[in-house]
């Protein structure tokens, strides 16, 4: 025990020097960990910008599909308005007459469907 408070320059280098080598080793791993880290987030990074390529794109093709279907609705709309039209005008025309009433023959309506 004298012997360590004879020489304490000595034990205070060696402790000292200890922990600069304890510093400098944590230090190297702390950097490899942060180059780790840098390489996987640069990784999620790309990930991410494709992932949200994509989803713009079908951002895009969702809207174009609601139009396009909004489209067809109103057409068929119109279609269906203008039929409904039609067999009122048809249906106004042969109210009262007979052979508007009676069933045509089967072949008759085979053509028709053609």
């Amino acid at each position: 025990m004298t012997w360590i408070f004879s020489h304490w320059r000595f034990v205070g280098v060696v402790a000292l020097s200890g922990l600069v080598l304890a510093l400098a080793f944590n230090s190297y791993r702390l950097s490899n960990q942060v180059e780790k880290q840098e390489v996987t987030l640069k990784a999620e990074l790309a990930t991410n910008t494709a992932l949200g390529n994509i989803i713009d794109g079908y951002s895009a093709n969702d809207a174009a599909n609601r139009a396009a279907t909004a489209r067809q609705l109103d057409n068929e709309r119109k279609l269906r308005n203008e039929s409904d039209a039609r067999l009122k005008r048809f249906q106004a025309a042969a109210a009262g007459d007979l052979c508007a009433d009676s069933q045509l023959p089967d072949d008759v309506v085979s053509l028709l469907r053609e």
